[in-house]
């Protein structure tokens, strides 16, 4: 063999790869790993980052396995905000976690190294949290359950385009010349620029310091989502 044979990348998959988080990610991982994108959906063209696509309903434990064979790290992305229409009488938290625990399953039986989870951000001093956060937290203690080391970052509400929950504020404030604000928008948060978690994100994956560790990340500025919207307000004049 010539010694300059390129040397086998690790493989990388990225669940969730055609969301604004997993897409960014894979432009910057696609020169330290083969990229395989997993989606509910088959996706056609490798003129991407992606090298390449496999379709799998992550409600289906064999196709998950199919899914995540020969995978050396995996990065999970999944959150379900809407029913399926298999399962219109489920509430989100169901279907996240029914997701989750067939991936972790998954990864253990396929020899996955480590898992990347992106959560949310726990308040230290909530006395009970939403279904939201307590489903982020289901979705990290079934992904931990078959033994894969799992590194969890818990985010709040990521800032950049492409993100559901804050073009869902974009287009609020875009469209109602007045708001009538409701109790949950006076809560404090610590949002954080998509580019920082990509960032973020990228760092952990195959780190052996982060296997098993769980990282709050998140800027040190507090604001309601009240004063978010007023800020949006505000740069869109």
């Amino acid at each position: 063999m010539s010694e300059l044979a390129e040397i086998k990348k690790p493989v990388l998959a990225i669940a969730g790869a055609t969301g604004f988080v997993g897409r960014a990610l894979a432009s910057i991982l696609a020169e330290r790993f083969s990229l395989v994108g997993i989606s509910r959906t088959m996706q056609t063209g490798t003129e991407g980052p992606i090298s390449e696509w496999r379709c799998a309903d992550l409600f289906d434990q064999s196709a998950t396995v199919a899914a995540l064979r020969g995978v050396d790290f995996a990065v999970y992305l999944v959150h379900s905000m809407m029913p399926s229409a298999r399962l219109t009488q489920a509430r989100f938290e169901d279907l996240d976690l029914l997701c989750a625990d067939n991936f972790g399953r998954a990864a253990a039986a396929a020899g996955v190294r480590q898992m990347i989870y992106l959560g949310g951000l726990v308040p230290e001093s909530a006395a009970k949290l939403s279904a939201h956060l307590a489903s982020r937290e289901e979705v990290e203690r079934a992904l931990t359950r078959y033994g894969v080391p799992v590194t969890v970052l818990r985010a709040g509400l990521v800032i950049g385009g492409g993100g559901s929950s804050f073009d869902m504020l974009l287009r609020l404030v875009r469209r109602l010349p007045i708001l009538i604000c409701p109790a949950w928008t006076a809560n404090l948060m610590q949002p954080i620029a998509a580019s920082d978690v990509v960032q973020l994100l990228a760092y952990s994956v195959g780190r052996e310091e982060c296997f098993g560790q769980v990282y709050d990340v998140a800027t040190e500025e507090r604001l309601s989502y009240r004063e978010l919207m007023a800020v949006v307000a505000s740069e869109l004049g």
